[in-house]
């Protein structure tokens, strides 16, 4: 059996959400070092010529939400990975066809089609574990450091 219950949600998340509750952030919980935009930029030598360029397209979107660490670099050779692998599945279905003639004669669906929504399904989770879709970004909020122009107003916000 695994594990019950919802996920539980990254502090970072739960930071920008504001903390609701007031509770306590959680003790010991691993700190990932950052990562350089130089490291970012460089793709692991194995992964595949699209691997590579879904990695170039990633990492720096990734670098501007402030969530590429050290750490998340085997998620993103994931997410890389699985992106250019749906896009060549789904090049082969264009020019197979939708339909499969059977040994037998039978006209059924293609096999790819099921290969397709898999590889759609496994590029969206990850997708989400990165706060890249709109649901997982609807409740993060980020403030932005607004300029001050009145002196008793930045008196009484700090």
């Amino acid at each position: 059996m695994g594990l019950r219950g919802k996920p539980p949600k990254p502090t970072v998340i739960e930071i920008a959400e504001g903390r609701p509750g007031h509770r306590p952030l959680p003790r010991g919980e691993p700190k990932p070092a950052p990562i350089t935009p130089e490291e970012a930029m460089t793709p692991p030598e194995h992964l595949t010529e699209g691997g590579k360029h879904w990695w170039l397209y990633y990492a720096p979107l990734l670098l501007g939400l402030k969530v590429l660490t050290e750490a998340d670099l085997i998620a993103l050779e994931g997410l890389a990975t699985a992106t250019a692998e749906r896009i060549e599945q789904e090049v082969k279905l264009a020019t197979a066809g939708p339909l499969y003639k059977t040994g037998t004669g039978y006209i059924i669906i293609s096999p790819l089609f099921s290969v397709v929504d898999r590889l759609r399904d496994r590029e969206l989770k990850l997708l989400r574990e990165f706060g890249m879709t709109p649901a997982s970004r609807t409740r993060v909020q980020t403030t932005g450091q607004q300029e001050k122009t009145d002196p008793i107003e930045s008196a009484m916000c700090g």
